[in-house]
């Protein structure tokens, strides 16, 4: 099984003390559970954002918050071309106008509202992009906003 032997490896290194640390990426629930009989796993990255939301539906965010894995959402307001849909979404932009602060904090806020686990990881090409994603760690979202959030972009199946 090659993902079994690759993820034995770097357990190999892990336990040599080469290497502290082992992330995996694009994984789900049955990876995390079979790389952890080889390995110490300490986060996951994957694709999650109120558009993309499979590893909330599939369970994988909930495995990692109960088992103390870092998840890592990587394109958190939606990767290179798709972060315009979140200045586009009615529900993210009535949020955001309601509270004062832009579309991309609010979905940053409510990402990290989401799981104590999660750690969004955003892009950012300009200097005032990174630190408007860096208050997004400070955006409190009152409860009838987050309820709005979560009826807007369900993070368990229904």
């Amino acid at each position: 099984m090659p993902y079994l032997e690759s993820v034995g490896a770097l357990g190999e290194l892990q336990r040599a003390g080469k290497i502290r640390h082992l992330g995996l990426s694009n994984v789900g629930v049955e990876q995390i559970e079979l790389a952890g009989t080889v390995a110490q796993v300490v986060s996951v990255q994957n694709r999650c954002n109120p558009f993309e939301r499979t590893s909330f539906l599939d369970g994988t965010v909930e495995y990692c918050t109960r088992h103390d894995i870092a998840f890592l959402p990587h394109s958190p307001v939606g990767g290179h071309q798709s972060h315009r849909r979140v200045t586009a979404d009615p529900t993210l932009s009535r949020v955001a106008e309601r509270l004062g602060v832009s579309p991309y904090q609010v979905c940053l806020a409510w990402l990290l509202r989401c799981s104590p686990m999660m750690i969004p990881i955003p892009g950012a090409s300009r200097v005032e992009s990174a630190r408007s994603s860096a208050a997004a760690a400070d955006l409190l979202l009152p409860a009838a906003e987050l309820e709005t959030l979560n009826v807007a972009f369900p993070t368990a199946p229904r």
